[in-house]
């Protein structure tokens, strides 16, 4: 298991590119991964699917990230995801099915539509009112 902090998922945002959404937490930002020469407009997210806490960690008040590569279609659908990092195993499973459900407006290229990969930090906060 590959535990790395939230700060640095932050840095590679930084890194890449500005990320194509902003709205305050990690759940939000959407981070360029390969940069394509001449991109008009990246994708941009307008449809996002919460991935829910994992009820076998529901108690144990665990707090986690995970960060899906998705790649994106010409229709805006999502066509593949693959899982980058995970604080924990459930919490990368649960941001793969919740990842698969996202649609977007597709980046384009000179006005038409293009396939583009993007990295989504999913995090994962134990709900403490129970």
């Amino acid at each position: 298991m590959n535990k790395k902090p939230f700060l640095l998922i932050l840095a590679t945002t930084a890194l890449v590119g500005s990320p194509v959404l902003i709205a305050g937490s990690a759940f939000d930002s959407v981070a360029k991964v390969a940069p394509i020469v001449g991109l008009d407009k990246e994708p941009v997210a307008i449809r996002k699917v919460r991935p829910a806490y994992p009820e076998e960690l529901g108690g144990l008040g665990i707090h986690g990230m995970a960060t899906v590569e998705m790649v994106v279609g010409t229709n805006g659908r999502v066509s593949s995801v693959k899982l980058i990092d995970s604080t924990e195993p459930e919490f990368g499973q649960l941001a793969l099915i919740a990842a698969k459900h996202w649609t977007f407006t597709p980046g384009t290229v000179k006005g038409v539509a293009v396939t583009k990969h993007v990295r989504v930090p999913f995090e994962f906060l134990p709900d403490l009112s129970l």
